[in-house]
């Protein structure tokens, strides 16, 4: 189990055409707008969701983008 800041985060990986992208459910984490960032190698982003968000962490800003527009269609918040 993985927690952030106390609540259960569900996570995934999603393969890209550019790589594997660790995707992390923040289920009660809210954000205005996009944050990016790259450290050690890996590009990340935390991407609002109506009030929800993700966190994204991959080895190429291609493919967090890629697995970004993937879990933003592919997940129903409305369970």
């Amino acid at each position: 189990i993985c927690k952030v800041r106390g609540n259960v985060a569900p996570h995934l990986i999603i393969q890209t055409r550019d790589g594997a992208v660790h995707v992390m459910v923040l289920s009660e984490e809210r954000f205005w707008r996009s944050h990016s960032f790259a450290q050690n190698g890996y590009q990340g982003r935390l991407v609002p969701q109506g009030k929800h968000a993700f966190a994204l962490i991959g080895t190429s800003e291609a493919a967090v983008e890629e697995a970004a527009e993937l879990a933003k269609k592919g997940i129903d918040w409305r369970k």
